[in-house]
């Protein structure tokens, strides 16, 4: 079989310009958002094995990647949420598959709230969906340390990786991929008021949903208690847990999650 090609291309929106890339251009759409400080690169190797059979497209959310990197404007379930649907909207003319790893699925879930009529379907990878894992002392002290790092000149920035105990060449890349994402992304996180409540907003859902999980003793920030309170919050959702996975499970656990995914789309198309 041939490649599947890669496109890539911007779509003007209400004040800002997404950077989006597409594997394939036939079949149901499934759009796939990444995580806090991502950008679409981070599903390549889904994308790509779905592509056959899907329109397979992930966009840089705003701030990320080839996006506009406004000086203010990420809040959850507003800014970033309000570009996901003015895309579906101007972009695809059938509804959507969401997929979403973190950030990605906290984005997801106001969208298919407001426009059930846009959405087939939602994946939602390992969602900071609770205080424990988007709002405590220990999460804005993680970000904070990558934010200082980000503003650091490059030099500085790798000399402090590799004292953290990268090695150099590891140092290297993490230190130029911070260069694709702004600083404002963390700046509003860290001084509060971009996320919102999941108790509030996951029981609206009323699409088919799959809720995929790593292992909170590996770096998930699902902890085992809320595994149970996410599966009652998000009506009929299947949870699929990957113990052998971290926060990401899409590349701790490439196969499973495939699996996972693919099973998800074979039921919501097969009628």
């Amino acid at each position: 079989m041939p490649p599947i090609r890669v496109t890539e291309y911007s779509v003007p929106l209400e004040g800002v310009k997404i950077h989006c890339r597409e594997w394939g251009t036939e079949g149901p759409p499934v759009l796939f958002l990444h995580h806090t400080t991502g950008n679409s690169l981070h599903w390549s190797d889904v994308a790509s094995q779905i592509a056959r059979d899907f329109r397979a497209i992930a966009i840089d959310l705003r701030g990320h990647g080839g996006s506009s990197k406004p000086a203010a404007g990420y809040s959850w379930a507003e800014d970033y949420a309000r570009d996901v649907g003015q895309f579906l909207e101007r972009q695809l003319h059938e509804p959507a598959v969401l997929g979403g790893l973190s950030l990605g699925a906290m984005v997801s879930v106001p969208v298919v709230v407001r426009m059930p009529e846009r959405v087939r379907g939602v994946v939602l990878e390992d969602p900071p969906a609770f205080p424990s894992s988007n709002a405590s002392p220990e999460i804005y002290a993680f970000f904070g340390e990558r934010l200082s790092l980000r503003r650091m000149p490059l030099h500085d920035r790798i000399r402090c990786l590799v004292e953290q105990g990268q090695d150099r060449e590891e140092a290297e890349r993490s230190a130029h991929g911070m260069e694709t994402w702004c600083e404002e992304v963390l700046a509003e996180y860290i001084s509060g008021g971009t996320t919102y409540s999941a108790e509030e907003w996951f029981p609206q859902v009323r699409c088919p949903a799959l809720v995929i999980v790593g292992n909170p003793e590996r770096g998930s920030v699902v902890t085992l208690e809320e595994r149970a309170l996410l599966s009652q919050l998000v009506p009929g959702s299947r949870l699929v847990a990957c113990e052998a996975s971290g926060h990401a499970p899409h590349e701790d656990e490439f196969e499973r999650f495939l699996e996972a995914l693919s099973a998800f789309l074979k039921e919501l198309y097969s009628g």
